[in-house]
């Protein structure tokens, strides 16, 4: 079970105490997001450029802007994007080399604008003026686009100094396998981890002097709060399989966090398959438990939901003036309830709702669940709740950050079933929150929405939250989306 614990010291050599080193107390940079800028910036750099010679070189002369021009412009410059990626030009470990950037960059561009004055000439649509454009656009393009990469490898670079590119891993256990696994990694020159510290319970005994360049930071039951402070991606077990009631408590009590956990295999007795495998640089692990969302579906996954937060947004916005017009006319108070739930990584939260309570009524940590008839619920509160209405002013949590459009629904701290704390009632409670909460979810569309006051409703929804978290798609996100208004229109549970 998970359990809330107060940042502890820990017992590092002599002064029991940890300082993060100025690298680690930095914010991590996602490589995916990155590359995703980095692919950006080259196609606006291509289309401004040909944009400026356009109306420069030919628009004295054409006095227009033709459409096939603009689809020609647009082609190639996606072209070259594509043939940037395939060259790996976004690759993080190129981007810091300013040979492998330019040979790529020169190399794709010249193959591109190449083929594209090919096609031109055996389809004859070239003339002198786009011959002059076609020329001047390549070499201002490819002007910028290496002065571009120039700024860009000094940016990386200086991440990569600071340990903001790279995976941040822990490791657990201080002895003979970890040894060999730090020094694995030290060889691994493209290994793309950051170790971060390195977690015992038998430090006081000493450790091996080949770990004293790395942070001894305390013992297991300062995991939780460690991973949580300083962004770590992976913790990868070093402890000897003999000591395996160990690793079983250990990974009790963090498997339900939104990391990758591996068990090192380069000193098992039994060879596996290498496809069983993956790998730390040339270190083998096998895979415990992997984080629900890669970086490129949390990417698309936040795209998706800002996009349809905005939309519905704009298209709701009479609704949403209409509500509050309505909770504020009939009782005295905010329109706004504002309160603290769990968050992604039980991380507390602040989620907004039209007002639906008397005011001198509300019950922020929701010690009591809404019933039928309740008489703490307005008579404009019973119509928006029971249309969901009320949840709506959570599109700007969603904006925000704080939360998705689709995921498991935040719960309320003091939240019950039979008189008991949901995480108290249910093993494995908190693994629900290694995604961001959502304003609609798996469980809610498979009608368990509303009141959660028995121990079978509550588990049922946490059961249909997790099949959510391990089968999630960018797919099944717009299904539970256009199923959540005909869900409304239906349902009978919530009050």
């Amino acid at each position: 079970m998970h359990s809330e614990k107060e940042p502890k010291s820990a017992d590092n050599k002599n002064e029991n105490t940890f300082s993060p080193s100025e690298e680690l107390s930095k914010s991590p940079v996602s490589r995916p997001l990155l590359r995703a800028k980095v692919r950006c910036v080259d196609f606006i750099i291509l289309i401004t450029s040909a944009i400026i010679i356009y109306w420069i070189e030919l628009m004295p002369t054409y006095g227009t802007v033709y459409l096939s021009d603009i689809i020609a412009v647009t082609l190639i410059s996606i072209g070259s994007i594509i043939a940037y990626d395939m060259a790996n030009a976004y690759r993080v470990e190129n981007m810091n080399n300013h040979i492998h950037q330019f040979s790529r960059v020169i190399g794709m561009s010249v193959m591109i604008f190449s083929m594209a004055a090919i096609i031109a000439f055996l389809t004859k649509t070239g003339n002198e003026f786009s011959r002059v454009f076609f020329m001047t656009w390549f070499f201002i393009s490819l002007a910028s686009l290496c002065a571009w990469r120039i700024y860009l490898a000094t940016i990386v670079s200086r991440l990569l100094d600071e340990g903001r590119l790279v995976r941040r891993i822990v490791i657990l256990g201080a002895g003979k396998s970890a040894v060999e696994i730090v020094e694995l990694i030290e060889k691994s020159k493209r290994a793309g981890v950051y170790i971060c510290g390195i977690f015992d319970d038998r430090i006081d005994r000493g450790i091996d002097e080949k770990l004293e360049n790395y942070p001894i930071i305390g013992k297991f039951d300062q995991l939780q709060n460690f991973i949580r402070d300083y962004s770590v991606d992976l913790v990868l077990v070093s402890l000897p399989l003999t000591a395996n009631q160990r690793i079983l408590e250990i990974l009790r009590d963090i498997w339900i966090m939104p990391i990758d956990i591996r068990i090192s295999g380069h000193n098992f007795p039994l060879q596996f398959a290498r496809k069983t495998y993956s790998y730390i640089g040339v270190v083998p692990c096998l895979d415990m438990f992997t984080r629900p969302l890669s970086d490129n579906q949390a990417i698309m996954k936040s795209i998706f939901d800002k996009a349809v937060a905005l939309t519905a947004i704009i298209l709701l916005s009479p609704v949403l003036l209409l509500a509050a017009l309505a909770v504020k006319l009939e009782s005295k108070g905010p329109i706004l309830f504002k309160q603290p739930r769990y968050g992604f990584d039980n991380q507390l939260i602040n989620i907004y709702k039209f007002r639906s309570m008397y005011t001198d009524m509300s019950d922020v940590k929701a010690d009591k669940l809404v019933t039928k008839d309740d008489p703490r619920v307005t008579k404009v509160g019973k119509f928006i709740r029971r249309t969901s209405i009320d949840e709506l002013p959570q599109l700007f949590n969603v904006l925000l950050g704080s939360m998705s459009i689709v995921g498991p629904r935040p719960h309320a701290t003091g939240a019950k079933a039979n008189d008991s704390l949901y995480q108290d009632v249910v093993d494995g409670y908190y693994a629900r929150h290694k995604v961001l909460p959502g304003l609609t979810g798996w469980a809610q569309i498979n009608g368990w929405r509303g009141e959660t006051d028995t121990v079978d409703k509550i588990e049922k929804r946490i059961e249909f939250d997790m099949y959510y978290i391990e089968n999630y798609s960018i797919f099944l996100d717009a299904y539970i989306v256009l199923m959540t208004p005909i869900i409304l229109l239906t349902g009978k549970n919530a009050y």
